[in-house]
């Protein structure tokens, strides 16, 4: 996608690398249920870390290989883990139970009364 797009004129790019999903109250209420701990999911990370990693080397390949490639990056990854694990810095009071939802953490997608959940 990115070369057809450069083909047609375009330079500048910008990428996002996955967020911490792995850390989300779904996958931490998920994690509950296997292990006992309501920490961060690893069977995720295992996927989303090497994701990321890969995205950095294919972006830094394109840049030696694509005259005039430009190109900005942002680590959603980091940057959502900071808000989980310090929402004060970000106008939060919590980050690691959802806003709305059922369940542990409120993990069970449930919010506006559209999913019924038993």
């Amino acid at each position: 996608m990115v070369r057809e797009i450069y083909k047609t004129g375009g330079r500048k790019f910008a990428f996002l690398n996955l967020p911490a999903a792995d850390c989300s109250p779904s996958f931490r209420a998920l994690n509950l249920n296997i292990t006992g701990s309501g920490s961060c999911f690893k069977g995720v990370s295992s996927y989303i870390i090497p994701h990321n990693k890969a995205l950095v080397q294919l972006v830094q390949q394109l840049a030696k290989k694509l005259t005039g490639f430009k190109y900005s990056e942002y680590d959603f990854y980091t940057g959502s883990l900071q808000r989980i694990n310090h929402p004060s810095l970000y106008g939060y009071t919590e980050a690691k139970t959802a806003c709305c939802g059922t369940g542990k953490f409120r993990g069970v997608f449930s919010c506006g009364g559209k999913r019924l959940v038993k």
